[in-house]
């Protein structure tokens, strides 16, 4: 029975080996999609300072647009003979100065909300990130375990009667 236990320990000094080895490409693996994760939030961080700088052009041609649009007025209502300070003009330049700013506000608020959807997506995708780290340690840990008791299992058998310890 000598050599019957001693293969019975090779075999489970491989099986150990082979259990350690498991757990390690789990670990790896979590590791690697965290990395992933983090490397993904990093370019929607990204894009969301590109979201609110392109936001911020549109807001600045939007009121360039509608100082041009004052300027027009005025200077069409002054070549038609009137006067480009006269009270209906003043009203109406005003009316294109309050609807330009309502609009630049908005071209401001899309960027803005836009960034802000990057930075939840980019929170959500660290949280994922650390969840699988913690899910494959986890199952690293559950790995090693379930070889210590297979380990035992194996050698409480050969405890019996004509076994390894008997």
């Amino acid at each position: 029975m000598g050599m019957a236990a001693a293969l019975t320990g090779v075999g489970a000094g491989i099986s150990a080996l082979g259990t350690l080895g498991s757990a390690s490409a789990a670990r790896q693996a979590g590791q690697a999609q965290q990395q992933q994760y983090a490397f993904k939030a990093a370019q929607e961080e990204q894009q969301a300072t590109q979201a609110i700088a392109a936001s911020q052009r549109t807001m600045f041609d939007t009121q360039r647009k509608t100082a041009l649009t004052q300027s027009t007025l005025q200077a069409r209502a002054a070549a038609d003979g009137g006067s480009a300070t006269d009270p209906g003009v003043l009203s109406l330049t005003d009316n294109v100065a309050g609807r330009g700013e309502y609009l630049a506000l908005g071209d401001l608020f899309a960027g803005q909300d836009k960034a802000a959807g990057f930075r939840q997506q980019a929170g959500a995708d660290r949280y994922s990130g650390a969840a699988a780290a913690a899910g494959a340690s986890a199952q690293a840990t559950g790995t090693i375990l379930g070889g210590i008791g297979s380990l035992a299992s194996r050698f409480g058998s050969l405890g019996g009667s004509g076994g390894l310890f008997g």
